[in-house]
């Protein structure tokens, strides 16, 4: 919800606002009340595990930080932008985590195009459910001692 003080970015233009909070893998709100959705990012749904990776590598690009945004589209009554935090472009930071918008060859090919694969950190290979090994199973009794 913007505040009705607030300055709205227009398409086309720059502004800037601090960070106050990251709604998700690829949008964040600022003081103001803007929300700011990443352009070209695509992140998981956040109640998802994956979800809550890209909102946390968010936060950790510009939670409490100035960021500086050039709106490339309004939609759903948030401003769709390129976002930098001093020289870093955090757009380009996401993207090379793995979080990239899907084209259309890539969409077809794949059922479950729109979470991309994780990797825990950058440079290493994604983790797939399949991989995590189950906890061990233990019985106990209130009364072992």
């Amino acid at each position: 919800r913007r505040s009705p003080c607030c300055r709205v970015a227009r398409e086309g233009t720059t502004a800037t606002g601090v960070c106050t909070a990251v709604v998700d893998g690829s949008t964040l709100e600022l003081r103001s009340g803007e929300r700011i959705r990443l352009a070209n990012v695509l992140a998981p749904e956040s109640n998802s595990w994956q979800g809550f990776l890209a909102k946390g590598q968010l936060e950790d690009l510009v939670l409490a930080k100035i960021v500086q945004y050039f709106v490339v589209e309004q939609s759903d009554g948030s401003d769709i932008a390129d976002v930098w935090v001093g020289e870093s472009h955090v757009n380009e930071k996401m993207q090379n985590l793995g979080y990239k918008t899907v084209d259309s060859t890539a969409a077809s090919q794949s059922s479950n195009s729109s979470i991309p694969d994780v990797p825990d950190t950058p440079g290493q290979s994604p983790i797939h459910l399949s991989d995590v090994p189950s906890p061990p199973q233990r019985s106990f009794s209130l009364t072992d001692k």
